[in-house]
């Protein structure tokens, strides 16, 4: 779910509502636009399930919460909105089925843009041109302590960028692949066919999507479980 990934870190129908034929959204209109995207998914996708809220309710309480979440990112001066980007992430998130994760691997990464060039110092991933920062340390809190650079992604059945010791932000891997980790090195690894395990989750598929139930990639279904809805709800 974008609210989550991407306030790090969102059907067909719904591509003409949220972008009104446009290919930008301006910055003002971003976190409304994807909350009407997301609600529109959800109540389709759980249609004829409980407890469901109404999609003005819905789309008021996601917008609340991605306008909080974007709010660092706007004003971070080293940080730059796409509104091209925004449109795309919409449209790619709205033709996915019923997959409610707006997910690495698709333009909603590059709605934030960091302005940062390689070797630079950041202090997040979001800072840098490559979406990458290593070399970072944390406190027990999460918060930096010893800012890192900006660095490049490594490529798929590379070793991921960074070091296994200090911390990062953002991912190791270029888009599209995860990280095969053994404690020690880490490689990135290409992303797996439908019928191949997906340990790594959503991330770990071509197709974006992870069966919770097989735990095997698979394309996005057309409608989601009881058991799926109520996880929406409660996330």
């Amino acid at each position: 779910m974008f609210v989550r990934r991407t306030c790090l870190v969102l059907v067909s129908a719904a591509v003409a509502a949220c972008s009104s034929g446009s290919s930008s959204i301006p910055e003002s209109q971003l976190s409304a636009k994807l909350s009407t995207a997301y609600c529109t998914k959800l109540l389709t996708c759980c249609a004829g399930q409980s407890g469901l809220p109404t999609e003005a309710s819905c789309e008021s309480q996601i917008s609340a919460g991605l306008a909080s979440g974007f709010a660092t990112l706007e004003a971070d001066p080293k940080t730059t909105y796409n509104g091209s980007a925004a449109a795309s992430c919409i449209a790619e998130f709205s033709a996915a089925g019923c997959n409610l994760d707006f997910g690495a691997g698709t333009s909603c990464d590059q709605v934030f843009a960091g302005s940062l060039a390689n070797g630079a110092t950041c202090n997040s991933g979001t800072e840098c041109s490559s979406t990458l920062c290593v070399n970072l340390t944390f406190d027990n809190s999460g918060n930096v302590t010893s800012a890192g650079i900006c660095a490049a992604q490594g490529a798929a059945n590379q070793a991921c960028t960074g070091s296994t010791t200090n911390g990062s932000s953002g991912n190791s891997c270029v888009t599209g692949t995860y990280g095969a980790s053994d404690g020690n090195s880490c490689t990135c690894t290409p992303t797996l066919a439908n019928g191949t395990a997906c340990p790594d989750g959503n991330d770990s598929c071509t197709s974006g999507y992870c069966d919770p139930t097989a735990t095997q990639c698979a394309a996005p279904p057309s409608t989601l479980t009881s058991q799926e809805c109520q996880q929406e709800l409660t996330n």
